[in-house]
């Protein structure tokens, strides 16, 4: 779980979130095929680190959740479950915030500038979708300005 700071209500949201994104995933619906907060996303993007491992050492956490096959009706190529190595850029170009990788990445340059721009506590709230290319934009404005 993340903390900010000593914050116990963030925390709590955090909770509740995560229980919103686990019923909708048995149902059969990520974050990303529907629109919602920045949190969800940035929660979705760092459960995919440890999740490959987490379901080869105990599948039966996953049995409840229906399987997403690789291809839909209309033969269009989806990201099946056993596509590891493309889920991380998929789950990228599906989402609705581009910059949900950049709490994650300890580091990383454009964190102040995000914060900025989305304080955490806002992460929980509607928004309109920063879209492919955010994290660039904002690196470039950082740097004209």
């Amino acid at each position: 779980m993340m903390l900010v700071g000593e914050n116990r209500a963030w925390a709590e949201a955090v909770k509740q979130r995560c229980r919103v994104i686990s019923n909708e995933t048995e149902a059969g619906t990520l974050p990303f095929d529907r629109p919602g907060p920045l949190i969800d996303e940035v929660m979705i993007g760092a459960a995919l680190d440890g999740a490959q491992a987490l379901l080869e050492d105990m599948p039966e956490l996953f049995e409840r959740i229906p399987q997403r096959e690789a291809v839909d009706g209309d033969g269009e190529y989806l990201i099946g479950d056993e596509d590891w190595d493309g889920l991380s850029d998929g789950f990228d170009d599906d989402c609705e915030c581009d910059e949900w990788e950049v709490p994650l990445r300890q580091g990383h340059p454009l964190l102040p500038a995000v914060l900025a721009q989305r304080h955490p506590f806002t992460w929980f709230d509607a928004r309109e979708p920063s879209g492919p290319g955010y994290p660039q934009r904002l690196a470039g404005s950082l740097v004209a300005g």
